[in-house]
């Protein structure tokens, strides 16, 4: 089953920013204690209004 996250709060909350700090957070890549190079398989969808001019 594929989980859902949906963010949503008032203007200026810090929505942008969490989820930036969010997907940067899982898109570490690093060695584990086992010594092995671990990469993230996590997948991100970001969906954002914009105005026009």
């Amino acid at each position: 089953m594929t989980n859902i996250k949906v963010i949503d709060a008032i203007c200026g909350a810090g929505k942008t920013s969490y989820a930036i700090q969010m997907m940067n957070d899982f898109s570490k890549v690093g060695f584990g204690v086992d010594g092995e190079l671990h990469t993230s398989e996590k997948k991100f969808i970001y969906v954002t209004p914009f105005l026009s001019k």
